[in-house]
């Protein structure tokens, strides 16, 4: 099986992975094939093409490791192979903010986890769903071999000595945080300094919510309030 597959979209019930909007019916859209985290089987993630290539640059080494590329049109086939040689230039995806992770955001990025299914990389221990978890993007050591987000608790990316940062700057995503939360995150990476004003539109913590965003047995004041 191919690591890649371009396709016109059957319906308008996919979603884009990168600007997390839905993709349009008979629209070209490119999928990643990746390992399930829920079973022992391939699922696709599929985006929008030029969304696909604002974040993933160099992925695909070549044509022939898209499944159905000779099946689209001949101008989609060359829009493809434009964005793989460099002579195109994807637009950063609508949606996607420099701070929210999108394209020259920092070196770190960080959210409220969206499931208790993650595992942080250092301690192994599941993230709470709602908890703030912390990570950085690492090449997979496997085929698609795409850099991939290595999430951990933040007192555990420091223990682990992974934190290189020394600001908020840093840290995609940070302004999105509620303002408990930047602080918490703060005090774990150990940034002094005031922090950078919470975005209003910052969704609230679900209500099954865990303070756990700062790993196990965290000796942090009001960490599990």
């Amino acid at each position: 099986e191919k690591d890649f597959t371009a396709e016109y979209s059957k319906s308008n019930r996919s979603t884009c992975k990168v600007c997390m909007q839905k993709i349009g019916q008979d629209v070209l859209r490119l999928g990643q094939n990746v390992q399930s985290t829920t079973f022992d089987g391939w699922i696709t993630n599929w985006h929008h093409c030029n969304c696909f290539f604002s974040k993933y640059k160099n992925a695909i080494p070549s044509t022939a490791d898209i499944a159905g590329f000779s099946d689209i049109r001949f101008e989609d086939q060359k829009c493809i192979k434009d964005y793989m040689s460099g002579s195109k230039t994807a637009a950063p995806a609508a949606g996607v903010s420099q701070d929210q992770g999108g394209e020259g955001g920092g070196a770190f990025q960080c959210e409220y986890a969206k499931s208790n299914r993650s595992k942080c990389k250092a301690c192994e221990e599941n993230i709470d769903n709602g908890s703030v978890r912390i990570g950085y993007m690492e090449k997979m050591d496997r085929r698609p071999y795409l850099p991939t987000t290595q999430w951990h608790h933040a007192k555990c990316l420091v223990d682990a000595g992974k934190w290189t940062g020394t600001s908020t700057a840093d840290i995609s995503g940070f302004t999105a945080l509620q303002a408990e939360d930047q602080e918490e995150l703060k005090n774990a990476l150990g940034i002094k300094g005031p922090s950078s004003s919470a975005n209003p539109s910052a969704k609230s913590k679900p209500a099954s919510s865990k303070s756990r965003s700062l790993g196990p047995n965290a000796d942090v004041a009001n960490c599990c309030t």
